[in-house]
């Protein structure tokens, strides 16, 4: 090896990945508001419609550009690579052996993938073409990537397909690195919070981490060689069938987690008295409430304690306050009480009133379309007395009673997520998101950091995020159960994921400024959220070229028939699960329904290409005139 060109590469991998990585520890402008509590953007645009098919349409158009020109672009590819792993490995055979089997397609649908997202930016088109310049760094680092990478592997004799699974790991992650900077460079997004993770950092958390990825990664891949050798299949459509075993990967790293890390605990407290307060928030629900309220009264019967219930209705129109004030006269075990705000302030501010009102340190967080079960309240006294567990979720189910296809969907979502995903991060004090649907934590905490914050979505996400920046456990208990309103129609789902995208993305913006002050478990796991991001922005092209690049091979039926075993066989880890989960919380029956998971997975890729096509780009003016600063915990509100 000459250790010459070795340092060539290396050091256009550092040029080029710095200027990608740059932006994303940039903190984000436009935001006037102060870094803690407060963040003050221009309102959301609505969602563009008939841009996300125009999104679709143009990256299939896109696809079959570029799969027809697929071997002309492997050529120029492959030469290219050749000239940079020469320079470090000059005259050597065996780089050829790599060479060969590399395929520049799912590499160019990347940069295609992400100059389509700059296109449907809400900016200025000069600022889309600055961006659009973009692509050639872009492109820079993945060359600059994949040529290490391959002379590391003819080096060390490594197998081809795992050197290829390398390749597609890498072209991927760069590709949700790149994905993120744009989205800090080009969109009004949250300043970073003022203050650093203050909490005690677990080493061996990242650790854990780290084996269970590894371990999990090498015996999918090695599962996957297998198969795909026994049925034959290889070259460029074996390395996009790897796409597929992402599920699996993830799966497995939860499942190494619960072997090697250690369980949360509850503290010991006494036999003693104990209360809580509820807050929840409410705008126009009176339709909901007062299933929600009487759920919280049942759940008092059965608390050892006393249960203080206060409602801040959110300036509603309809007949909210006086349902609420009915339904306050009926109980028997709670205590309810009702602040009304003379206009509608935003959830953030209904929730900081209710909590300014409240006097007990462990708070509950109901929203209004929530019921939960009648021993919600009976384990978190002991959770709390640990003085480590600053917030405790619950597992989150649909209600039973809705029947469209979003529900079945929302099931097993919820079953994947809190009855497994969930159960394995809170082992390493990696959850991103403990839903306001219910949500128990230390008022004393909550105060210190100005209570929820205000005039941004996904305000549940940043307290549990704030928590875990303090150096508090968060964790989920699925003793804890609670029923949670699903969208039932088409309309009624978008808006709600779109809205729930668009948050993950301010808050990644918000919190995860790549700084070592930041880096935490909780880090990755939200770098994980964004890959739905990324593949709702490349998924269609890539879906597109492969389809087209079957069908070109003389054997593309066989390929194709291979190739849907393959992912069959990728699936069955993630069905199997769900199936177990299915059985061990009493929904046996709904197993038929899991074919819905497909349609599913569909709407919320239209989702998430939606919520980026609504955040206002840089330099878009504020409508002053609806601009509400929120008051902050502790202010008095005129009511």
């Amino acid at each position: 090896m000459n250790p010459i060109g070795l340092l060539v590469i290396v050091l256009l991998v550092i040029a080029t990945g710095l200027a990608v990585v740059l932006p994303l520890n940039r903190p984000a402008l436009g935001d006037r508001g102060d870094g803690v509590a407060t963040v003050i953007l221009p309102t959301p645009m609505k969602p563009p419609g008939l841009q996300v098919g125009a999104f679709v349409a143009l990256s299939s158009a896109i696809g079959l550009v570029t799969v027809l020109n697929a071997d002309r672009l492997t050529f120029e590819y492959v030469r290219l690579l050749g000239l940079l792993v020469e320079l470090a490995l000059p005259h050597q055979i065996d780089i050829h052996t790599y060479l060969s089997g590399i395929y520049a397609l799912y590499p160019m649908l990347l940069v295609l993938g992400l100059s389509l997202v700059v296109l449907f930016e809400r900016i200025t088109w000069y600022r889309k073409l600055v961006s659009l310049l973009g692509a050639f760094k872009i492109a820079g680092f993945l060359v600059s990537v994949v040529a290490f990478l391959t002379v590391l592997a003819a080096d060390w004799n490594v197998s081809p397909i795992v050197y290829q699974g390398l390749i597609l790991a890498s072209v991927t992650v760069i590709g949700i690195l790149c994905l993120l900077s744009i989205f800090q460079r080009d969109l009004m997004l949250p300043r970073p919070v003022t203050f650093a993770f203050t909490g005690p950092r677990r080493v061996s958390a990242i650790v854990e981490l780290l084996i269970s990825v590894t371990v999990s990664s090498v015996l999918v891949v090695a599962i996957f060689v297998l198969v795909a050798g026994k049925l034959e299949i290889r070259g460029p459509i074996a390395v996009l069938g790897l796409l597929w075993t992402a599920p699996a990967i993830s799966m497995s790293t939860f499942l190494v987690l619960f072997l090697i890390s250690p369980k949360p605990i509850r503290g010991s407290r006494d036999s003693g008295h104990h209360s809580l307060t509820v807050i929840t928030p409410a705008y126009n629900e009176q339709e909901i409430i007062a299933r929600c309220l009487a759920s919280i009264d049942d759940a008092a019967a059965n608390f050892n304690g006393t249960v203080y219930v206060v409602l801040c209705n959110d300036g509603s129109t309809d007949q909210t306050k006086n349902v609420v004030t009915e339904a306050f006269m009926q109980y028997q075990h709670a205590t309810g009480t009702l602040i009304s705000l003379p206009e509608n302030r935003g959830k953030a501010a209904a929730l900081n009133t209710a909590l300014a009102a409240s006097t007990t340190e462990i708070i509950v967080r109901i929203d209004a379309d929530t019921v939960i079960d009648q021993f919600a309240f009976s384990p978190l006294p002991d959770w709390f007395a640990n003085p480590r567990v600053g917030q405790v979720g619950a597992l989150d189910l649909p209600r039973p009673d809705q029947t469209a296809w979003y529900s079945y969907g929302r099931l097993f979502e919820c079953l994947r997520t809190f009855a497994f995903g969930r159960l394995a991060q809170m082992r390493i004090n990696g959850i991103v998101c403990v839903p306001g649907t219910f949500t128990a934590f230390r008022r004393s905490v909550a105060v210190s950091i100005g209570g929820f914050v205000d005039t941004m979505n996904g305000e549940d996400a940043d307290l549990t995020i704030q928590f875990e920046r303090l150096g508090y456990d968060v964790l989920v208990d699925t003793d804890i159960i609670i029923y949670e309103d699903v969208p039932q129609n088409w309309q009624e789902f978008r808006k709600q994921r779109v809205r729930w995208f668009r948050a993950g993305t301010q808050l990644f913006a918000r919190h995860f400024t790549f700084r070592r002050r930041n880096l935490s478990t909780v880090m990755v796991f939200a770098i994980k959220f964004a890959l739905a991001k990324y593949q709702a922005a490349v998924h269609p092209l890539i879906i597109f070229g492969t389809g087209v690049l079957i069908l070109g091979f003389p054997s593309g039926p066989q390929i194709v028939t291979k190739l849907l075993v393959l992912v069959l066989l990728a699936s069955i880890p993630s069905y199997a699960l769900l199936g177990v989960l299915c059985l061990r919380y009493g929904y046996a029956r709904k197993l038929i329904w899991l074919v819905i998971l497909i349609p599913f997975g569909i709407a919320k890729r239209f989702a998430a290409l939606e919520s980026f096509m609504t955040i206002p780009g840089r330099g878009t003016a504020f409508d002053d005139n609806a601009m509400i600063v929120e008051p902050t915990v502790g202010v008095s509100v005129k009511q």
